[in-house]
């Protein structure tokens, strides 16, 4: 048989998330009128791995480095959840709501299985767009090589701008260390950075790691997964 491939790394987040907007700020569950700020070093690393094409977990750490909470998604059966391992919580998301930004209008749909997707290849492999090449440089003791993408979306409420760069091991062609930036001329966008690194390849996961059943002794709920639209 074919052996599945995985993937471990450490994703961050680096933001300032800024927003005047009062139907956003409700839906942030703040006081209309008071700008909400995400600010600092570091805001709630993840640890992510990745099994094969449709098996995904991630861990949020707090500030003490302690696990708050684990997502598994399971794409090609379409089951969602959350582990809030301090309050023994277990929450099923089986709807999705989608918040249109410039109207304020909400839709809501089942989620569905996404058996196409393969969240490997998608970590593993540099786009083709990806095509500005970078001097050699060394990371964590590998010779690394680099590529730089940058995307611009015009939009409604005005162009996002997305910067993505890629350093790869010279020798596995597998990343090392991926850098994303975006930011919008839209006042109500905020910049957000984000940065995966601490890559380890074709690890043995356990199988109990990405079960979407609820361990013995949590309470089971069901909630819904919100989004914002923009167009």
């Amino acid at each position: 048989a074919k052996k599945v491939r995985t993937v471990r790394f450490v994703s961050t987040q680096l933001a300032e998330y800024a927003s005047d907007s009062p139907d956003e700020m409700r839906d942030l569950g703040l006081k209309p009128g008071k700008t909400f700020r995400v600010t600092g070093d570091a805001h709630q690393p993840e640890i992510r791995r990745v099994r094969g094409p449709y098996l995904q977990r991630i861990e949020k750490l707090n500030a003490l480095g302690e696990i708050d909470s684990i997502q598994i998604d399971d794409f090609k059966s379409g089951k969602h959840v959350t582990l809030h391992p301090k309050e023994k919580r277990f929450s099923e998301f089986k709807t999705q709501v989608t918040i249109d930004f410039d109207t304020g209008e909400t839709s809501e749909g089942e989620i569905k299985a996404a058996p196409g997707v393969d969240l490997y290849a998608t970590i593993s492999r540099i786009p083709a767009k990806a095509t500005t090449r970078l001097p050699p440089r060394t990371l964590g003791g590998k010779q690394v090589v680099g590529f730089y993408w940058e995307e611009k979306i015009k939009k409604n409420i005005g162009t996002e701008t997305w910067e993505r760069t890629y350093w790869v091991d010279a020798k596995s062609r597998l990343p090392v260390r991926i850098e994303v930036c975006h930011h919008s001329t839209d006042k109500h966008v905020g910049g957000s950075e984000w940065i995966e690194s601490g890559f380890v390849f074709d690890e043995e996961f356990p199988d109990d790691l990405f079960s979407t059943e609820p361990p013995e002794g949590y309470t089971r709920e069901t909630q819904k997964i919100y989004g914002i639209k923009v167009e």
